[in-house]
């Protein structure tokens, strides 16, 4: 994505032309915008090619020795460089550059932890709702051909109900609910004293961010996707239960 500062800071700031101030300000945009450190990036791999050239290509002294000598001139002998001058300046502009890159893919992983952190809080909260509810279910039914049915004609996708028999799980019933202004549909089982919630939703751009096997101290979170769908399973139970439920469902699609 094209960014309105690409252009007019890169450079400037890889050539060290930034005040302090502004060179921080411009670090910490660094960290949000991939197409600036992409140019950042692409400027330190061009000046290490520049002086790459510059070194294989650089004219014996024998060549301006000749050349000095047709043209008139003295030749005068080549000043020595400073070894940090031609070796620390190309690999510090590497490490700078790796060290941006990897900063602004911390800082996306980042990102994508909170995005995911906050769907768990919403499906947490629905599911919290369910257990402080006295009717938590529209569809009363232990029969998945009874349940199943019932949610045809009110969402946009048809989802399976694997058999439950001799799982340990055993089926509530089931409700319509809204995850980010998504439809899909709330089942809710009971395995032992434990009750738990399955919500099933399309897969889409709202749930693009989703990360399976979050614990929030209260609920753990197993998320699945199969055939265009996602499963989110949320309750109190150890994650080895959740996972051999969220492979029944997701064999089931």
């Amino acid at each position: 994505m094209a960014c309105e500062q690409t252009e007019k800071m890169a450079t400037a700031y890889s050539g060290g032309e930034l005040g302090p101030q502004e060179a921080l300000r411009y670090e910490q945009h660094l960290l949000e915008c991939g197409a600036c450190t992409a140019e950042v990036a692409s400027i330190a791999a061009l000046d290490r090619s520049l002086r790459t050239m510059r070194t294989h290509f650089q004219p014996s002294p024998e060549f301006t020795a000749r050349f000095m000598a047709q043209s008139g001139r003295k030749t005068t002998a080549p000043k020595r460089r400073r070894w940090f001058s031609s070796f620390s300046l190309p690999v510090l502009s590497t490490l700078s550059a790796v060290a941006i890159i990897v900063l602004a893919l911390l800082s996306v992983f980042a990102w994508r932890q909170a995005q995911s952190r906050q769907l768990l809080a919403e499906v947490s909260d629905i599911h919290a709702a369910t257990l402080a509810s006295s009717n938590p279910v529209d569809i009363v039914s232990t029969n998945r051909h009874v349940v199943k049915p019932w949610f045809e004609g009110k969402l946009p996708f048809a989802f399976n109900v694997p058999e439950l028999a001799n799982t340990g799980f055993s089926l509530d019933g089931g409700r319509v609910i809204y995850l980010r202004q998504e439809p899909g549909a709330e089942l809710v089982l009971h395995y032992g004293l434990h009750r738990l919630s399955i919500f099933i939703f399309q897969d889409g751009p709202a749930f693009s961010r989703a990360i399976s096997g979050i614990h929030d101290g209260a609920f753990h979170v197993e998320m699945r996707r199969q055939n265009g769908l996602i499963f989110f399973i949320i309750g109190d139970l150890d994650k080895d239960v959740f996972r051999k439920l969220g492979t029944a469902f997701a064999a089931a699609q």
